[in-house]
């Protein structure tokens, strides 16, 4: 009857713990943590069950990534009414984007073409938007690109001139969007990215060369450019959301403040 004491599970449990923390023996609270839930999505996926036989994590995961690209582009495709907004692209040739920004949009633009590897497959269409390595002959001569060289350590993806002028039309159309003039209609619509994305797209095709095929992939131009102002308009979105909610923040605290001092 001693078997039935053994701890062979209780063993091959922490066992696991110490492999999924990098063969470490001396594993903390937080990883063990992490590697139950990590475990525990592999026991609920020792579950379901293929036509084919057993689904892996893997596929799991690839299937739900695939769902939910296509999910996006289901609702970017959704019609977006823009005839409240038409006087913007005309407004954009106003916007001036200042030296300090323009350092700030370098470095975006190189976390878009991050973004982009793992959507694009084609060398070519990779080589006119970013490159994963830079050398010092090869980096512009241009101010804008030294604080992105001053924060390299030979691991950040640097942009062309093409994704970095894409990137700019984008944040100079989102400028003119979130102005005095358009921020409530602007604030009130229900599909605010794809109007972006729009916009962006009708100011990239106005003012760049976005015509011709990739030589490798013959991939459109244009579709290339629409992955691009996609990831753009995300980042915008997000940093004028999390703007909009420091604002109240601040606003609370300066009423709380006359509240005490009252």
């Amino acid at each position: 009857m001693l078997w039935k004491f053994q701890t062979d599970n209780l063993e091959f449990r922490f066992g696991q713990y110490h492999q999924m923390s990098g063969a470490n023996y001396n594993v903390s609270v937080t990883e063990i943590m992490e590697s139950e839930k990590k475990l525990r999505i592999l026991s609920v996926m020792k579950l379901v069950q293929h036509k084919n036989g057993a689904m892996t994590v893997r596929d799991f995961i690839a299937g739900y990534c695939a769902e939910a690209e296509a999910a996006e582009n289901e609702q970017d495709c959704s019609t977006v009414n823009l005839s409240q907004f038409s006087s913007v692209l005309q407004e954009c040739d106003d916007v001036c984007i200042s030296d300090s920004e323009t350092a700030a949009l370098v470095f975006v633009a190189g976390y878009v073409g991050y973004k982009l590897r793992k959507k694009l497959v084609c060398i070519d269409c990779r080589l006119e938007l970013f490159t994963e390595k830079a050398l010092e002959c090869e980096l512009p001569h241009d101010d804008s690109f030294n604080y992105m060289a001053d924060i390299d350590r030979v691991g950040l993806t640097w942009p062309t001139d093409l994704l970095l002028s894409i990137v700019v039309q984008c944040i100079i159309v989102f400028k003119c969007l979130v102005s005095k003039q358009h921020a409530v209609q602007f604030n009130l619509m229900q599909n605010q990215r794809a109007a972006t994305a729009d916009l962006a797209l009708q100011r990239c095709v106005a003012v760049l060369d976005l015509s011709g095929k990739c030589t490798g992939c013959s991939m459109q131009v244009a579709d290339v450019v629409k992955l691009c102002i996609r990831t753009v308009c995300n980042i915008a979105l997000n940093n004028y959301t999390k703007s909009l909610t420091d604002g109240q923040s601040k606003l609370k605290a300066l009423r709380k403040l006359s509240t005490l001092t009252k």
